[in-house]
């Protein structure tokens, strides 16, 4: 493999557009032998609704096929990554059965149009957007991708974060995507503590500030995030990524903390 990530980082973190990137990931993925893909990021724009930015590198005359079909509204490769977290291998020869009769023709399509299977690698990030790779294979067995999780499927994973960073930076420069957290780290903590279900006083005695001042920072945060209480604020804040859990690092007073060593 001669991919040179620091200079697709580099590349990546100069890209403009959505064809700035796809181009990138073209190059990088059929260097790693991954010739035909489906990438999608979805960004969460509110609590009920989200952006879905595509990238696909399959044969126009499948994708006609497969949307004409319905299958994209099916496809359990798809309803995998949106509760899970670890790569699927997906065999079109598999026992389909138990999905349906819809998602077994999907499987005798793919496999009419020459598929043996592929791998779905989801991806998630800090900023609480989702989506996945779907690395399809046209090989007659699928161990060159069991073999591809130990080298160039971990190589195209790690690669994603970046390539993730640029779609998510790319869609927001272009309005798709209205993702900014307005938040400062004074008003996530407090909106972090109003998902504990602290009262303003409980909050104020908590980070030794003042009453009236928890409540000028819930009043700011309501602004901010147009919402008409406390609690939608914490609920929109959430499904958005703006507020995540505190960790190891960032704080609180009274972290429970569990260490187990390798050699016990």
């Amino acid at each position: 493999m001669l991919i040179n990530i620091e200079k697709t980082r580099e590349h990546l973190a100069n890209s403009k557009t959505f064809e700035d990137i796809i181009k990138i990931m073209k190059n990088v993925f059929d260097e790693l032998g991954f010739l035909e893909w489906t990438y999608f990021l979805q960004i969460p724009d509110s609590n009920a609704r989200a952006s879905v930015i595509g990238f696909i590198n399959l044969p126009r005359e499948w994708m006609a096929h497969y949307i004409g079909n319905g299958y994209d509204k099916i496809d359990p490769v798809t309803d995998y990554f949106l509760n899970n977290n670890l790569p699927l291998i997906w065999d079109v020869k598999a026992d389909w059965s138990k999905q349906g009769e819809s998602v077994s023709q999907l499987m005798k399509d793919l496999h009419d149009f020459g598929y043996s299977g592929g791998i779905c690698i989801p991806l998630f990030t800090a900023q609480n957007t989702r989506g996945f790779i779907n690395i399809a294979s046209r090989e007659p067995t699928l161990d060159h991708l069991y073999e591809a999780l130990d080298s160039r499927a971990a190589l195209a994973t790690f690669l994603m974060r970046y390539i993730h960073e640029a779609v998510l930076r790319v869609a927001v420069e272009a309005g798709i995507a209205p993702y900014q957290n307005p938040l400062t780290p004074r008003e996530k903590e407090v909106l972090l503590w109003v998902g504990e279900g602290l009262t303003s006083k409980a909050i104020a005695n908590r980070l030794g500030i003042s009453y009236r001042t928890v409540e000028h920072y819930l009043a700011t945060i309501q602004r901010k995030m147009n919402v008409a209480n406390r609690q939608q604020a914490v609920t929109k804040a959430a499904c958005l990524g703006f507020i995540l859990p505190v960790n190891f690092y960032n704080t609180p007073t009274d972290p429970v903390v569990k260490l187990i060593f390798a050699d016990t």
